[in-house]
């Protein structure tokens, strides 16, 4: 009988890499608490006198209440997604620890800044779901700021991966999600 072997997860290294942005920590640490309190903040949803005992929440209200949700659970599940992709490379979404191999499947094969991506949903989410409009601002800053982190990411990730890189970086958009998963030979951004 054949000895099967593991390759050994390293936990430690991926928590690590987890709580080193801002994101996740907001997320993980103030999402439980922080939903009761813009559900009290925008009690004008509400109102005044209660119809047959119950109160009603506006449809507006309950649009946007949902649309802050919608984008806080898409970017925290984005942001899962693509931290378990890394993790099959052998890297973590910290880029002070970056994948041994290039990686183009799942959110990678649509996107090319999942990460990124998932944390400027989250700010957003937080932003629509308080109400203040200096989240949204936060959430501005943060994705300008990250656009020149990412001139400096791609020119080493050019330099890494070579050629493979250069076909991947010409199929699959920074910002602008692909419709379908991105396939080494195409080139379209659709």
């Amino acid at each position: 009988m054949a000895k099967v072997t593991h390759k050994p997860v390293h936990y430690l290294r991926q928590i690590k890499a987890a709580f080193s942005l801002t994101g996740p920590v907001n997320f993980a640490l103030f999402f439980p608490a922080f939903l009761p309190h813009a559900i009290h903040h925008h009690s004008h949803w509400l109102p005044q006198s209660p119809l047959f005992g119950y109160s009603i929440v506006s449809i507006t209200g309950l649009s946007v209440l949902g649309a802050g949700v919608l984008f806080m659970l898409l970017g925290f599940w984005l942001l899962t997604a693509s931290a378990a992709k890394l993790s099959e490379a052998d890297g973590t979404i910290s880029s002070h620890d970056p994948p041994k191999a290039l990686v183009t499947s799942g959110p990678y094969a649509y996107i090319r800044n999942p990460v990124t991506y998932s944390i400027v949903l989250l700010i957003v989410g937080e932003g629509v779901l308080s109400g203040e409009i200096g989240i949204l601002v936060f959430g501005g800053i943060y994705w300008v700021s990250m656009i020149m982190v990412m001139g400096w990411e791609e020119t080493d990730l050019k330099r890494r991966f070579g050629g493979p890189y250069g076909a991947y970086w010409a199929g699959v958009g920074a910002w602008i999600p692909r419709c379908t998963p991105w396939e080494p030979g195409v080139t379209s951004i659709l």
